[in-house]
Protein backbone atom coordinates (compact mmCIF):
# COMPACT_ATOMS: atom_id res chain seq x y z
CA UNK A 1 0.00 0.00 0.00
CA UNK A 2 2.92 2.58 1.00
CA UNK A 3 4.62 1.68 -2.77
CA UNK A 4 1.58 2.27 -4.55
CA UNK A 5 0.42 5.87 -2.23
CA UNK A 6 4.50 6.74 -2.79
CA UNK A 7 3.72 5.71 -7.03
CA UNK A 8 0.29 7.55 -6.91
CA UNK A 9 2.35 10.89 -5.00
CA UNK A 10 4.82 11.00 -8.61
CA UNK A 11 1.53 12.00 -10.55
CA UNK A 12 1.63 15.26 -9.12
CA UNK A 13 5.12 16.49 -10.02
CA UNK A 14 5.44 18.09 -12.69
CA UNK A 15 7.24 16.97 -15.84
CA UNK A 16 8.02 18.36 -19.00
CA UNK A 17 7.46 17.61 -22.65
CA UNK A 18 11.41 16.55 -24.01
CA UNK A 19 10.45 14.97 -27.20
CA UNK A 20 7.71 14.73 -29.86
CA UNK A 21 5.50 11.69 -29.95
CA UNK A 22 3.95 10.11 -32.47
CA UNK A 23 0.01 9.79 -31.08
CA UNK A 24 -0.81 6.64 -33.17
CA UNK A 25 2.20 4.55 -31.45
CA UNK A 26 1.64 1.77 -29.27
CA UNK A 27 3.96 2.68 -26.22
CA UNK A 28 5.28 0.09 -23.62
CA UNK A 29 5.64 2.03 -20.52
CA UNK A 30 8.11 0.58 -17.38
CA UNK A 31 6.45 3.41 -15.44
CA UNK A 32 3.23 3.60 -12.81
CA UNK A 33 3.05 7.16 -13.94
CA UNK A 34 -0.04 9.41 -16.42
CA UNK A 35 3.03 11.26 -17.65
CA UNK A 36 2.62 9.65 -21.14
CA UNK A 37 -1.02 10.87 -21.00
CA UNK A 38 -0.63 13.92 -19.24
CA UNK A 39 2.09 15.59 -20.81
CA UNK A 40 2.35 14.11 -24.33
CA UNK A 41 -1.26 13.43 -25.10
CA UNK A 42 -1.10 10.06 -25.71
CA UNK A 43 -4.64 7.53 -25.22
CA UNK A 44 -4.33 5.64 -22.61
CA UNK A 45 -5.53 2.72 -24.88
CA UNK A 46 -2.57 3.14 -26.73
CA UNK A 47 -0.15 2.58 -23.56
CA UNK A 48 0.52 -1.06 -21.79
CA UNK A 49 1.26 -0.39 -18.15
CA UNK A 50 3.84 -2.89 -18.24
CA UNK A 51 4.13 -2.66 -14.40
CA UNK A 52 0.42 -1.09 -13.75
CA UNK A 53 -0.84 2.29 -13.57
CA UNK A 54 -0.83 3.71 -9.99
CA UNK A 55 -3.79 6.43 -10.26
CA UNK A 56 -5.83 3.58 -12.58
CA UNK A 57 -5.55 1.40 -8.91
CA UNK A 58 -3.62 -1.35 -10.74
CA UNK A 59 -1.98 -3.59 -8.75
CA UNK A 60 1.86 -2.15 -9.21
CA UNK A 61 4.43 -4.99 -9.89
CA UNK A 62 7.72 -3.78 -8.14
CA UNK A 63 9.89 -6.75 -7.71
CA UNK A 64 11.38 -9.44 -9.97
CA UNK A 65 14.86 -11.18 -9.04
CA UNK A 66 15.17 -9.80 -5.79
CA UNK A 67 13.09 -9.60 -2.79
CA UNK A 68 11.51 -6.62 -1.73
CA UNK A 69 14.24 -6.56 1.57
CA UNK A 70 16.89 -6.78 -1.19
CA UNK A 71 15.68 -3.82 -3.49
CA UNK A 72 15.17 -1.84 -0.42
CA UNK A 73 18.32 -3.01 0.81
CA UNK A 74 20.01 -1.75 -2.88
CA UNK A 75 18.44 1.70 -2.93
CA UNK A 76 18.94 2.57 0.99
CA UNK A 77 22.95 1.63 -0.09
CA UNK A 78 22.73 3.59 -3.14
CA UNK A 79 21.24 6.50 -1.76
CA UNK A 80 22.78 6.24 2.18
CA UNK A 81 19.75 5.95 3.55
CA UNK A 82 19.48 3.94 7.08
CA UNK A 83 15.48 4.13 7.52
CA UNK A 84 13.17 1.93 5.57
CA UNK A 85 10.18 4.63 5.95
CA UNK A 86 12.63 6.65 4.18
CA UNK A 87 12.16 4.33 1.51
CA UNK A 88 8.85 5.68 -0.09
CA UNK A 89 9.03 9.22 0.51
CA UNK A 90 8.17 10.79 -2.48
CA UNK A 91 10.94 12.63 -3.79
CA UNK A 92 13.60 10.38 -2.33
CA UNK A 93 14.76 9.93 -5.67
CA UNK A 94 14.85 13.00 -7.11
CA UNK A 95 11.97 14.16 -9.32
CA UNK A 96 13.23 12.29 -12.69
CA UNK A 97 10.57 9.27 -13.76
CA UNK A 98 13.83 8.55 -15.51
CA UNK A 99 15.12 7.77 -11.99
CA UNK A 100 12.62 6.22 -11.25
CA UNK A 101 12.43 3.82 -13.99
CA UNK A 102 15.96 2.75 -13.24
CA UNK A 103 16.23 2.63 -9.54
CA UNK A 104 12.98 0.25 -9.55
CA UNK A 105 13.64 -1.96 -12.49
CA UNK A 106 13.85 -5.30 -10.54
CA UNK A 107 10.24 -6.23 -11.91
CA UNK A 108 8.54 -9.65 -13.15
CA UNK A 109 9.21 -9.93 -17.34
CA UNK A 110 7.91 -12.51 -18.46
CA UNK A 111 4.09 -12.60 -16.78
CA UNK A 112 3.57 -9.07 -17.68
CA UNK A 113 4.55 -10.00 -21.69
CA UNK A 114 2.00 -12.92 -21.21
CA UNK A 115 -0.87 -11.01 -20.09
CA UNK A 116 -0.37 -7.65 -22.59
CA UNK A 117 0.59 -10.74 -25.52
CA UNK A 118 -2.64 -10.51 -27.82
CA UNK A 119 -2.18 -6.44 -27.54
CA UNK A 120 1.95 -6.67 -27.80
CA UNK A 121 2.19 -9.26 -30.45
CA UNK A 122 0.29 -7.92 -33.31
CA UNK A 123 2.14 -4.79 -32.86
CA UNK A 124 5.71 -5.84 -32.44
CA UNK A 125 5.22 -8.06 -35.45
CA UNK A 126 4.14 -5.02 -37.85
CA UNK A 127 6.37 -2.61 -36.70
CA UNK A 128 9.52 -1.69 -38.58
CA UNK A 129 11.41 0.39 -35.68
CA UNK A 130 11.09 0.18 -31.85
CA UNK A 131 11.79 3.47 -30.01
CA UNK A 132 13.27 3.69 -26.81
CA UNK A 133 13.31 6.54 -24.21
CA UNK A 134 14.68 6.50 -20.53
CA UNK A 135 15.43 2.41 -20.33
CA UNK A 136 18.83 1.60 -19.03
CA UNK A 137 18.84 -1.65 -20.79
CA UNK A 138 19.95 -3.38 -17.66
CA UNK A 139 20.09 -7.18 -17.25
CA UNK A 140 16.07 -7.00 -15.58
CA UNK A 141 15.23 -5.55 -18.90
CA UNK A 142 17.19 -7.96 -20.90
CA UNK A 143 13.66 -10.29 -21.29
CA UNK A 144 11.61 -7.83 -22.37
CA UNK A 145 14.27 -6.98 -25.07
CA UNK A 146 14.95 -10.52 -25.90
CA UNK A 147 10.96 -10.96 -26.47
CA UNK A 148 10.21 -7.78 -28.85
CA UNK A 149 13.59 -9.37 -31.10
CA UNK A 150 12.61 -12.84 -31.15
CA UNK A 151 9.24 -11.96 -32.34
CA UNK A 152 10.63 -9.41 -35.05
CA UNK A 153 14.29 -9.93 -36.10
CA UNK A 154 13.68 -7.01 -38.92
CA UNK A 155 13.53 -4.57 -36.53
CA UNK A 156 15.29 -1.47 -35.89
CA UNK A 157 15.81 0.01 -32.45
CA UNK A 158 16.67 3.52 -32.00
CA UNK A 159 17.78 4.27 -28.51
CA UNK A 160 18.28 7.10 -26.42
CA UNK A 161 20.55 6.99 -24.01
CA UNK A 162 21.89 9.13 -20.85
CA UNK A 163 24.58 8.08 -19.09
CA UNK A 164 27.81 6.46 -20.32
CA UNK A 165 27.12 3.24 -18.90
CA UNK A 166 24.05 2.87 -20.28
CA UNK A 167 25.36 3.38 -23.42
CA UNK A 168 27.53 0.54 -22.97
CA UNK A 169 25.11 -1.93 -22.12
CA UNK A 170 22.52 -0.98 -24.62
CA UNK A 171 24.72 -1.70 -27.82
CA UNK A 172 25.90 -5.21 -25.69
CA UNK A 173 22.41 -6.07 -25.58
CA UNK A 174 21.14 -5.04 -29.10
CA UNK A 175 24.50 -6.62 -30.55
CA UNK A 176 23.99 -9.90 -28.61
CA UNK A 177 20.60 -10.20 -29.60
CA UNK A 178 21.47 -8.99 -33.42
CA UNK A 179 19.36 -6.07 -33.45
CA UNK A 180 20.03 -2.96 -35.98
CA UNK A 181 20.23 -0.71 -33.60
CA UNK A 182 21.29 3.61 -33.28
CA UNK A 183 21.86 5.67 -30.44
CA UNK A 184 21.41 8.86 -29.71
CA UNK A 185 22.37 11.13 -26.38
CA UNK A 186 19.18 12.21 -24.73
Amino acid sequence: MRFTDWAKSLDGIEAKKTVDLPKASLYISFNYTCTLERVYGIDENRIVYIHGKALRGDELIYGHGKNQFVLERDVMQRYGLYRSDDFLKAGTYGNSEYELTFHLSYWQKYIQLANYYDVLLPSVKNANMVYVYGLSFSEVDFPYIQWITEKNQNLKWIVSWHLENDKKCISETLRKLGAAYELFYM
